[in-house]
C-alpha cells in the first residue's frame, strides 16, 4: 500500500491535472478554423480519412483516391471516432479525446521509462558494516537504500521520475499538439513504448523480451513511418553490444521477423496500390518546396560529389535548412525553453558560415544551444556510471542527427519542420532529465543527502516549469485564457479566420452539388464541402503529384473534369500556373475572393472549353 501510495496515486493526480487542461482546451476549439489553435488543414486529413473508411467509401483522404498519403496507425485508428458519431463536429471531439487517451498511456510510459533508467543508474547496495537500528524506515525507505538518510532510492527515484511527467505532461505545447487530430502524440508513445522495451530486454535479458521489442519496433514505424531512424541506432546496438550473449543473430533476426509481422497488413497494402511502404505524402512535401518558390530559391540536385567538394550553393542552401531545423528542435526541447530564443532577436545568428564541408551553417542561437546541450548532457552522463544511460543519450545524439540531415536534405520543406521536431524533441528531453537525475543520484553527501537532491530538483524542475507556464500568457493564450487559475489575467487572444471553411460554405451556397472541385490544401474544404473535392497538391493524390512534377498540372485539371478550383491564389499560382506547360490566361475566372488570415480564398470557375 505504502509503495502505491508513493507512485501511483500522484501519477494519476498528475493524469487528472493534465487531462483537464485538455479537456478545457477542447471545449475552446473551434473546428471550423485551422490556425493550429490547435487544428492544422492536414489535421482534417485524417478526419476525412476516418469518415470514408467507415462509411465503406475505401482508404481515401479527398472524394477520389485510394491513398497511402498518411501514417499506418493513426490512419487505422482514424475509423473509430468516425463509426461512434455520424456529425463532423463530433468526430472532430473525439478524435480530440482518441488523443488524449493515448497521451495518458504516454504519461505511464514515461514514468516506466525514467524509474527503469534511473534504478540501472543506482550504485549497487553493499552490506552495512554495523546492524542497522530498527525502526529507522519511513514511507521513503526501501530495501535497496544505498543513501544512510530516511530518503530511501526508490522515494527519490518515484519523486524523480514523477517531475519527470509533470513537466512534460502540463507542458502546453503538448497539451496542444495531443488534441489536434494529428498522429503527433501516439508517435511518442509508440517511440516511448521502443525504449522502455530496449530497456526492459537489457534489464532482463530473454526470448520473450526479444519477441516484445521487436513488436514495439513494428507499432513506432506504423505510427510514423520515421521511427526507423532510431530503430535503426536501437538495432545496430543491439549488433554491437548483444542483450543475450551467443544470441546476437538470433535476436536480430526475432526482432527482424516480429516487426515484419506487425507491420505486414501495411506493407501488402501498399504493395497492393504500388507504392512504397513510405507513405506517398513524403515526396508530395518536397515538391511542395520544389515549387512554391521562385527559380533562384530553388534547392540545387542532391549531389554526393558537390557535397564532398563542399560546393558553396549547395552548402549555403542546405546549411539554412540544417539551420531551421536544428532551431526548430530546439525551440523544443523543454528544459532549454527559456533560452533558445532570445526575444529581441529569435532569428539572430551567433556565427556566420561555419564551413562543415558538405553544409555551410549559420549557427543561430537554436543550433548553438542543442550543440551545448548534447555536449554537456554528454559529460553529465558520465558522472551516472550507467552504461544504459550513456548509450541512450548516444543514441539519442545519433537519432537527432540523422533526422536533421534526412530532412533538411530530401524533405526541405520547413513549415513542416515543428511538427516532424516534436516526437524527436519530447524523446530528447525526458532523457535529459534522466542523465541529470542518475548524476544526481550518485551524490553521496551524508545524512542530507535525500534533502540535497530533492531540492536541487525542485529548483530545477521549477525553473523549467516557470518558463513552460510562461507561454500560456503568449504563445499558448488561447489555452490560458481559460484556465481558472490564470483565465483573469490575460485578455482573450483575438481569433482570425483562415478562410477554408468560409469557401466551403459559400460552395456549399453557390456551386451545384455535382460539381467538382479542386483544392491544393483540401483538408477542411473537403470535409466541409458537399460537392466532390479532389486534392492537387500530391499528399494524397499521387496523380496530381505526378502531374506536378512532370509540369502538366492544366493536363490533369482537363483531364478530371474539374469545374472548379479554390485555394490560396499564392498556391493557384505556383502550383497549377507554373507548373503547366501550355498555361494561357483565362483558363481560370475568378468569381469569389473570400477573406482569410494569412492569404485570401479565391474560387475559381475552370473554362473548360480551353481543354480542346
Amino acid at each position: 500500500m505504502t509503495s502505491f501510495l508513493r507512485g501511483y496515486v500522484p501519477l494519476l493526480l498528475i493524469i487528472l491535472v493534465g487531462v483537464v487542461m485538455r479537456g478545457i482546451a477542447i471545449q475552446h476549439t473551434d473546428r471550423t478554423n485551422v490556425i493550429e489553435q490547435p487544428l492544422l488543414d492536414d489535421s482534417f486529413y485524417y478526419f476525412t480519412l476516418g469518415r470514408n473508411l467507415a462509411d465503406g467509401n475505401g482508404v481515401m483522404v479527398d472524394d477520389q483516391h485510394i491513398t497511402t498519403g498518411f501514417q499506418p496507425l493513426w490512419g487505422a485508428m482514424s475509423v473509430i471516432p468516425a463509426l461512434l458519431t455520424n456529425s463532423p463536429i463530433r468526430t472532430i471531439v473525439l478524435f480530440q479525446w482518441m488523443g488524449v487517451l493515448v497521451s495518458v498511456w504516454s504519461c505511464v510510459l514515461v514514468f516506466g521509462l525514467t524509474k527503469s533508467l534511473l534504478l540501472m543508474a543506482v550504485p549497487t547496495p553493499q552490506p552495512p558494516p554495523h546492524k542497522v537500528e530498527r525502526g529507522s524506515k519511513s514511507i521513503f525507505t526501501s530495501a535497496k537504500n544505498f543513501l544512510p538518510i530516511k530518503w530511501g532510492t526508490d522515494g527519490i527515484i518515484d519523486f524523480m521520475a514523477l517531475t519527470s511527467v509533470a513537466i512534460w505532461y502540463w507542458h502546453p505545447h503538448h497539451v496542444a499538439y495531443s488534441i489536434n487530430g494529428m498522429e503527433t502524440t501516439l508517435s511518442t508513445f509508440a517511440t516511448l513504448l521502443m525504449l522502455l522495451s530496449f530497456v526492459s530486454l537489457y534489464k532482463h535479458p530473454s526470448q520473450l523480451r526479444v519477441l516484445l521489442f521487436g513488436m514495439s519496433c513494428g507499432v513506432a514505424f506504423l505510427a510514423r513511418v520515421d521511427a526507423s531512424l532510431l530503430i535503426l541506432w536501437l538495432i545496430i546496438a543491439i549488433v554491437l553490444v548483444p542483450p543475450i550473449r551467443r544470441e546476437r543473430i538470433r535476436s536480430v533476426l526475432t526482432i527482424g521477423v516480429v516487426s515484419a509481422l506487425v507491420i505486414s497488413p501495411w506493407v501488402l497494402f501498399t504493395i497492393s496500390h504500388g507504392d512504397f511502404i513510405l507513405p506517398e505524402s513524403g515526396s508530395a512535401v518536397r515538391a511542395h518546396t520544389l515549387y512554391t518558390g521562385q527559380a533562384d530559391q530553388l534547392p540545387p540536385p542532391l549531389s554526393l560529389s558537390d557535397a564532398i567538394n563542399g560546393d558553396p550553393i549547395f552548402a549555403r542552401y542546405y546549411g539554412e535548412k540544417m539551420a531551421q531545423f536544428t532551431g526548430e528542435l530546439a525551440g523544443q526541447l523543454y528544459p532549454l525553453n527559456i533560452s533558445t530564443r532570445p526575444p529581441a532577436q529569435p532569428d539572430s545568428t551567433l556565427f556566420d558560415g561555419v564551413n562543415l564541408r558538405v553544409v555551410n551553417i549559420d549557427v543561430t542561437h537554436g543550433v548553438f544551444f542543442v550543440l551545448m546541450a548534447c555536449i554537456m548532457v554528454g559529460w553529465v552522463s558520465l558522472f551516472t556510471k550507467s552504461w544504459m544511460i550513456r548509450g541512450l543519450w548516444l543514441i539519442a545524439c545519433l537519432w537527432m542527427i540523422t533526422a536533421i540531415i534526412l530532412y533538411s536534405f530530401v524533405v526541405i520543406s520547413w513549415w513542416f519542420y515543428e511538427r516532424y521536431t516534436l516526437p524527436i524533441a519530447e524523446i530528447v528531453s525526458i532523457l535529459m532529465l534522466c542523465v541529470v537525475y542518475g548524476a544526481l543520484l550518485r551524490l553521496r553527501l551524508g545524512r542530507a543527502t535525500g534533502i540535497v537532491i530533492t531540492s536541487i530538483v525542485l529548483v530545477m524542475n521549477g525553473v523549467i516549469f516557470w518558463g513552460n507556464f510562461a507561454t500560456l500568457y503568449d504563445d499558448y493564450a488561447w489555452i490560458g485564457t481559460h484556465l481558472p487559475i490564470i483565465g483573469d489575467n490575460i485578455p482573450q487572444p483575438p481569433q482570425p479566420r483562415s478562410g477554408f471553411y468560409e469557401a466551403a460554405v459559400w460552395m456549399n451556397e453557390n456551386v451545384p452539388p455535382d460539381a467538382k472541385i479542386g483544392a491544393f490544401q483540401s483538408g477542411v474544404i473537403v470535409y466541409y464541402t458537399h460537392a466532390q473535392v479532389i486534392n492537387l497538391d500530391g499528399k494524397v493524390n499521387a496523380d496530381a503529384h505526378r502531374a506536378m512534377t512532370e509540369g502538366q498540372m492544366w493536363d490533369y485539371i482537363c483531364e478530371q473534369q474539374l469545374d472548379y478550383v479554390v485555394d490560396w491564389p499564392v498556391m493557384i499560382y505556383f502550383l497549377l500556373m507554373q507548373r503547366s506547360e501550355d498555361w494561357q490566361e483565362g483558363n481560370l475566372e475568378q468569381i469569389a475572393l473570400l477573406d482569410g488570415w494569412i492569404n485570401p480564398m479565391q474560387v475559381n470557375k475552370v473554362n473548360l472549353e480551353r481543354c480542346d
